[in-house]
């Protein structure tokens, strides 16, 4: 399994797009404030690379990791954002 340190080395580079929140709904809006409050860096800029891919595969090779482990780490953020709707 990829350590958090990896993660951070991968997307070290990726610099999120956040113009994807903009004039959205209410619950968007609850999404974009927990993403950028609740959320670490590397949680953040994984799930909005995953947001912007449009699927696990292709974050997967984008990460360099099997699809498997990128739809744990993606339901791991899920779970932790979750916890704050």
């Amino acid at each position: 399994m990829v350590t958090k340190e990896q993660f951070s080395e991968i997307v070290e580079d990726y610099k999120p797009d956040y113009s994807i929140f903009n004039d959205e709904p209410e619950l968007t809006n609850n999404l974009k404030q927990i993403i950028y409050d609740k959320l670490d860096e590397v949680d953040k800029r994984i799930i909005l690379l995953y947001a912007e891919l449009g699927s696990l595969r292709k974050l997967g090779l984008e990460l360099g990791i099997s699809t498997s482990s990128a739809w744990i780490k993606i339901n791991e953020i899920r779970n932790k954002i979750n916890k704050y709707l």
